[in-house]
């Protein structure tokens, strides 16, 4: 049998494990178990995300052959970073080992979860290479009678996207020109057919709805936006929207927050199939106008019916109801972003929702 391992590397993703591992390989008074992440001690979490089976999980004598070489090492490690998730892991490493030491490495979770992003695209594992398409949304009217989306096989827990607004510095400031938005133009390969109606996953077909909108208005409008067809391309210059690179002003966060700070405000709209659901979606990205002191006109998704409307934030359903906001917010634009950063701070901080979610599902 081989020796007992007595360090364990347990995360978190993206935070300096893998390098940590192999300095440690170099130590000759060091051995690092020949394969990073065998999560063994993680058997509630067996299943990779592509639902691939974690072999060492369920196989002891494959973990226990990883250290066969071990020799007289005095510090025997292996690094999974799933044990900082795992209900199991804690227990199962005390009892295999009391007297193990613990590494825990962490980063800064805005900076860790970009990281994590493009790690992903860059395995094919994530299909979405745009950052907030990808990132996780809230859908806060599911179960209500107004939404169709059926809740069976998960207990659902409702949340919003939360903020930290003391990251974001208030710039309420009436010389800057542009409304502005950050997103995908067209996504392909993930309309949904429900009940014998196709509900579309791309904000492009909206957004076509309105394209006459800068020719109604004097508010200039803005897309951060990479649009590939020829076609909507030239449709969207013709009508008067200003166009720039959404990969370059969301590189990195001090750039994408120094965008956002720099916009009068957002005006966005949905996908087809948070709005046509009324699924009571809402963006993290709104979120981060909201907090800069941003007003935010964006689409009814049925949000509404939670978070107040009329002073800092508008939902639209129709083009009468986004001139009608346009217009508001720029007779009285200091009260207005103001209100937006009052909303941020109201109903999005995360102190206040990650509080209750942990509340919510049993933890703290």
């Amino acid at each position: 049998m081989s020796p007992t391992p007595n360090l364990f590397i347990v995360g978190a993703p993206k935070s300096g494990t893998t390098s940590l591992y192999e300095y440690l390989k170099g130590h000759p008074q060091v051995f690092m178990s020949v394969v990073k992440e065998p999560c063994y001690f993680s058997a509630d979490l067996a299943f990779d995300n592509s639902g691939n089976f974690l072999v060492y999980e369920r196989d002891a004598k494959l973990y226990d052959d990883l250290f066969a070489d071990a020799g007289d090492a005095k510090v025997i490690g292996e690094a999974s970073t799933r044990y900082l998730y795992s209900r199991d892991a804690p227990r199962l490493i005390h009892a295999a080992s009391p007297d193990a030491r613990i590494v825990a490495m962490l980063r800064n979770p805005v900076d860790m979860i970009h990281s994590l992003h493009a790690h992903k695209l860059a395995a094919w594992t994530e299909d979405l290479a745009d950052f907030e398409d990808a990132s996780s949304r809230v859908m806060e009217n599911l179960g209500e009678a107004d939404c169709p989306i059926p809740l069976s096989r998960f207990q659902w827990r409702k949340t919003r996207p939360p903020i930290a607004p003391d990251f974001w510095p208030v710039r309420a400031d009436g010389s800057c020109r542009r409304f502005t938005t950050i997103g995908t133009w067209h996504n392909r390969g993930k309309d949904v057919y429900f009940r014998g109606e196709t509900y579309y996953w791309s904000k492009h077909l909206n957004f076509l709805r309105l394209i006459d909108l800068p020719a109604q208005t004097e508010q200039e409008l803005e897309l951060a936006t990479e649009i590939y067809e020829p076609t909507d391309l030239a449709a969207v210059r013709r009508h008067g929207w200003f166009l720039t690179s959404s990969l370059a002003v969301s590189r990195d966060i001090d750039v994408y927050r120094d965008y956002i700070c720099g916009s009068r405000g957002e005006f966005t709209v949905s996908k087809d199939v948070v709005t046509r659901t009324r699924s009571g979606w809402f963006s993290d990205r709104s979120v981060s106008y909201l907090a800069a002191g941003k007003p935010v006109v964006t689409q009814e998704t049925g949000f509404s019916k939670y978070i107040p409307t009329g002073r800092g934030l508008f939902a639209f359903s129709s083009t009468e109801e986004v001139l009608t906001a346009l217009d508001a917010i720029n007779c009285d634009y200091t009260a207005h972003a103001r209100a937006a950063r009052e909303i941020a701070a109201e109903y999005f901080d995360s102190r206040k929702l990650l509080t209750k979610l942990l509340q919510d599902v049993g933890v703290g």
